[in-house]
């Protein structure tokens, strides 16, 4: 029992510290490091092209450049100037975050705005959502052409074809006269 303890210990040891997975993968002693090296190897399959991979590079020394670049001015700039900064950034993700916030409320007024008209919620989606009067305005537009399309799709699909035989109704008298004058000469 203690030797199965000890074992124990050290493999748990060995998948703690760093780069034990690269030690321990693959040994036939952990099943759980075999399946995972043999998913591993299921997903290194996949082979990129050389035009990919210098795509791939460059948009990430484009990355690293623009990190870099940026790093070094915040360097360079003294701690107010770094205090400004920071609010500065913070300003742009609560403008960010309060602009999000309003499209939000903005789209769920507009859906109970269509449900209320009866009208397909999908439409929402194509809303302008900058501020409530362009909603407000971009809805109303988009409701009467809306409506106006739907209700010109119903009149050509009611008027369809003039059945056969009623065009000539005020004739059916003439008909029905004539019908019996026919009958009584030919008789």
């Amino acid at each position: 029992m203690d030797g199965e303890m000890k074992t124990s210990q050290v493999t748990d040891q060995a998948a703690a510290a760093p780069g034990a997975a690269d030690q321990g993968a693959g040994t036939p002693s952990d099943p759980k490091a075999t399946a995972a090296g043999s998913q591993d190897g299921a997903e290194k399959e996949k082979t990129y092209s050389a035009a990919e991979m210098e795509a791939a590079l460059a948009d990430a020394r484009k990355k690293w450049e623009k990190e870099a670049a940026e790093a070094e001015r915040v360097k360079k700039l003294s701690p107010e100037e770094k205090a400004a900064d920071d609010q500065a950034k913070k300003d742009a993700k609560i403008a960010d975050l309060q602009a999000q916030i309003m499209r939000r409320d903005l789209k769920d007024a507009a859906v109970d705005s269509l449900r209320k008209e009866k009208l397909p919620e999908q439409l929402a989606d194509v809303l302008d959502y900058s501020n409530e009067d362009a909603m407000k305005k971009s809805l109303k537009t988009l409701s009467d052409v809306f409506k106006s399309s739907l209700s010109g799709a119903v009149q050509t699909r009611l008027r369809g074809k003039t059945p056969e035989g009623l065009g000539a109704a005020a004739a059916s008298e003439n008909m029905i006269a004539d019908q019996i004058a026919k009958n009584i000469r030919g008789l």
